[in-house]
C-alpha cells in the first residue's frame, strides 16, 4: 500500500512536496528550491522536524537507496503527492477528475494508487484505449471490483497521486521531467540518459551565457564553446566559483554526476554498461537535480 508505506516511514507534516528525508528523525525536508542555498553555502541544512543539522545529499541518498518499485522514490525527489478521498462503488466504474483535487490539467502523472477503506471492493485503474486518455488528469477511470459476499453499497476510499509540473521554462527542465517519467515507466536506462542531458544542457547554457558576458572575442568564444566536452565543463565550474568567491559544488554530488556521465556514455556508445538498478538511478537523478540547482545558484551570483 503506497499510502501506508509513506506514512509509516516518513513524517510529512504539512508538506505535499519534499526533497529528501532526515536520516535522524525521518521527517521529510522542504523542496530543493528552499534548501539549496543554505546547503551550498553552509554544507548542511536544519531539519524541520528535529532541528538538527543534516547533510542534504545524505538525506536524499537515504530516501532513494532501496530497490523498491522505482516510482515510489520520486516523491522524495520533489514530485508532488496528493492524497484525497473518493467514493468507492462496488461493481461500477468511477471517473475521478484529478483537477478537482489540486492537480493541474497539464500535469505529468507518475503513478496513481486507489484504495478502499474497507474490503467491499478492490479499486483498479482502467487502462483506456489511449495512454493519453489514461494519464489525462480529468479522465481517470477506476473499476471497483466487488469482493464476493461483501456489501455492494458505496463506501469510502483514498487516492494517492504522484505528479510533476509539465516543464515549459527550459530544455533542461524538460529533460529532467522526462527522467521522472522514465523512472515511473521503469525505463531506467532512459532515465539515465535524460537525467544527464538535463544537467548537461543547464551547464552548457550557463557557460555560454557566462562566456558571452566575460569574453569580448566572438571568435574565441565560439571556438571555446565548440571544444567544451561535458567533462571539461564540469571541471570548469569550480574554477568559476573560485573566481567569484562562491562555494564549490558539493564533492559527493560531483562524484555522482561523473558516474552518471560515464553511465550515460556507456549506454549511448556501447549499448550497455554497468547494471542500472532503481537505487542507482535514484542517486543519479538526485545528483542531476542538485547539480542543476547549483548551476542556477552560481548563475544568479556570478556577475
Amino acid at each position: 500500500m503506497i499510502k501506508a508505506e509513506i506514512e509509516s516511514s516518513v513524517t510529512l507534516g504539512n508538506l505535499s512536496q519534499w526533497f529528501g528525508v532526515c536520516y535522524k528523525c525521518h521527517h521529510a525536508l522542504p523542496p530543493l528550491d528552499v534548501t539549496a542555498t543554505p546547503y551550498f553555502e553552509l554544507g548542511a541544512i536544519e531539519c524541520v522536524g528535529c532541528h538538527g543539522k543534516v547533510d542534504l545529499w545524505e538525506c536524499v541518498k537515504s530516501s532513494v537507496g532501496d530497490d523498491y518499485p522505482p516510482e515510489w522514490g520520486l516523491h522524495s525527489l520533489g514530485a508532488n503527492l496528493n492524497i484525497f478521498p473518493f467514493e468507492v462503488r462496488p461493481g461500477q466504474v468511477v471517473t475521478v477528475d484529478l483537477t478537482q483535487h489540486g492537480i493541474p490539467a497539464n500535469a505529468i502523472l507518475l503513478y496513481s494508487s486507489y484504495q478502499s477503506d474497507d474490503v467491499s471492493s478492490i479499486p483498479r485503474l482502467i487502462e483506456l484505449y489511449s495512454k493519453h486518455l489514461a494519464y489525462e488528469p480529468s479522465r481517470q477511470a477506476v473499476y471497483c471490483m466487488p469482493v464476493q459476499g461483501r456489501s455492494m453499497e458505496p463506501g469510502p476510499g483514498r487516492a494517492t497521486i504522484c505528479w510533476i509540473e509539465r516543464a515549459t521554462d527550459s530544455q533542461a527542465s524538460l529533460r529532467l521531467a522526462n527522467a521522472f517519467r522514465d523512472v515511473a515507466a521503469h525505463d531506467l536506462e532512459g532515465a539515465v540518459v535524460e537525467a544527464f542531458s538535463g544537467f548537461e544542457i543547464a551547464l552548457f547554457t550557463f557557460l555560454s551565457r557566462y562566456l558571452e558576458r566575460t569574453c569580448t572575442s566572438t571568435t574565441f568564444r565560439r571556438a571555446l564553446e565548440g571544444r567544451l566536452s561535458a567533462y571539461a565543463m564540469m571541471e570548469l565550474l569550480p574554477e568559476i566559483c573560485e573566481e567569484h568567491k562562491l562555494p564549490s559544488p558539493p564533492k559527493a554530488v560531483t562524484t555522482t554526476l561523473h558516474g552518471l556521465r560515464q553511465c550515460r556514455n556507456n549506454l549511448l556508445h556501447k549499448g550497455r554498461g554497468q547494471a542500472v538498478t532503481a537505487s542507482l538511478v535514484g542517486e543519479f537523478l538526485s545528483a542531476a537535480l542538485v547539480g542543476v540547482a547549483f548551476i542556477r545558484y552560481v548563475e544568479q551570483r556570478a556577475v
